[in-house]
């Protein structure tokens, strides 16, 4: 089997031993689909054992361009340092990938460019690469790259020969005619080929990580669905924001310092963070702090819980608990909410109601009603005082009954059980076969005050 940009060299091989010879070309993208390369991505965390959030993911397969070998080079790093818990960490080891001597991206296009090279036999082959390579989203005419490099139109057929010779190395593609050419659309091998001639070119040497970074904002705030061991999660959760605007209603948070507890993987910090003077959150889940931290910069993220609060007494303005009061012991969570609070501070908290129809899915796998109760009678006799209650419902929107059986109501595995599947289906009721299926969250929404 022979791929890659050994191809050009042994078709350009059979072409002069085979004079007249009929070869049939068929182009294969070396890339997968973006969908495509979210499932190796996860294929291959799961394969070595590196767990990673969907923020990670969606920044690994944006770097690699769904090239499912520079995913399956990232993962199989041998990088002392690699750590893919934050996107830092995922770019420092892609760096050492394709600057240091050691990485394999840097060992192998270093091959493919050192032959090819090789081959052009001057600093004016580097020039042309050098600016196809950063023209790679466009054809050029030879005349726009002769311009370039500086030659009179009477090196036409040198320049040719090397135009020739780069694209057998697999470095640069004919375009739309004889006289079209385009480097690969590569952001990978264009680093690394710039990381070692830019500075002999140009004497300017390229910033690897501020590219990358600039590539990782550019995706924004895209969504991708998620597959984790045969589980989509594409759900869309309260796409109206009706949490975030009650929030919102009741907290004034500028120039607050604020408290969250039970973080999650900072799904409201991402909301709230960047108005507070200070937010700090915390989760129990060493995964979920990483991910929030990997994604969210304006939060001091801490693994601990609300029963034994780190932080010193009267410190916070704010302490907020949402959907996670009734994971702890609720009363001590309220006591040490009252410990780190400021005089005339508030507790806000959000749980789910006990017979809300979300609620009911989640109790199938682990029944949490009691614990529901335990946080109600937690509030109704903690040692503040109530100023507001509110009760509001948001959408959960699956595209059918089968994302909705794959998607994770409980931190364990979700076992392959008849029963699960049946009572499931006894919920929905005559939503089973609607497409798509909403189902209706129902939260209770507390306001606290400290008076004294």
């Amino acid at each position: 089997l022979v791929s890659g940009s050994y191809i050009g060299w042994m078709t350009q091989m059979m072409q002069e031993m085979f004079v007249g010879g009929r070869l049939k070309w068929t182009p294969v993208s070396p890339q997968l689909t973006p969908d495509e390369g979210m499932e190796a991505v996860l294929m291959y965390s799961e394969y070595h054992g590196v767990p990673i959030t969907e923020r990670i993911a969606m920044v690994i397969n944006s770097l690699t361009q769904s090239d499912p070998f520079y995913i399956s080079v990232l993962f199989g790093s041998d990088f002392p340092e690699k750590d893919f818990s934050t996107i830092g960490g995922v770019v420092r080891t892609l760096i050492y990938e394709m600057r240091d001597r050691r990485g394999e991206l840097f060992r192998v296009w270093s091959e493919y460019i050192d032959n090819t090279v090789k081959e052009v036999n001057d600093i004016h082959g580097k020039k042309v690469l050098l600016y196809l390579s950063k023209e790679r989203h466009r054809e050029c005419t030879r005349d726009e790259i002769r311009e370039h490099v500086g030659w009179p139109p009477e090196r036409d057929m040198e320049l040719d020969n090397k135009l020739l010779t780069l694209e057998h190395g697999g470095l640069v593609t004919r375009g739309t005619s004889d006289f079209h050419y385009q480097g690969i659309p590569d952001d990978i091998l264009d680093l690394i080929f710039r990381e070692r001639y830019q500075y002999e070119i140009e004497t300017v040497k390229p910033d690897a990580a501020s590219e990358l970074a600039g590539k990782i904002k550019a995706l924004g705030r895209e969504k991708k669905s998620l597959q984790r061991g045969g589980r989509c999660i594409a759900m869309e959760r309260d796409k109206e924001q009706v949490e975030r605007r009650m929030i919102e209603q009741v907290l004034d948070l500028k120039d607050k310092q604020i408290l969250e507890i039970g973080c999650g993987d900072g799904r409201v910090t991402a909301w709230l963070a960047d108005k507070a003077k200070y937010y700090a959150a915390i989760d129990p889940d060493a995964q979920n702090i990483a991910a929030a931290g990997s994604k969210i910069i304006d939060a001091d993220f801490r693994v601990g819980t609300g029963e034994q609060l780190e932080f010193e007494k009267k410190l916070f303005d704010v302490v907020l608990f949402t959907l996670s009061l009734h994971h702890q012991d609720s009363r001590k969570a309220l006591q040490e909410a009252h410990r780190v609070l400021r005089k005339g501070g508030r507790v806000l908290i959000i749980e789910p109601a006990v017979d809300g129809e979300v609620q009911q899915f989640f109790n199938i796998f682990h029944n949490e009603t009691q614990s529901l109760k335990n946080a109600l009678n937690a509030i109704e006799n903690s040692d503040f005082t109530a100023d507001r209650q509110e009760m509001f419902y948001t959408d959960w929107i699956f595209e059918n009954k089968e994302e909705l059986y794959n998607y994770n109501f409980d931190p364990a595995p979700m076992p392959s059980d008849e029963q699960i599947i049946k009572k499931m289906n006894e919920l929905l009721g005559d939503k089973i076969h609607s497409q798509p299926i909403r189902l209706k969250d129902k939260l209770l929404m507390f306001s606290l005050r400290k008076n004294e």
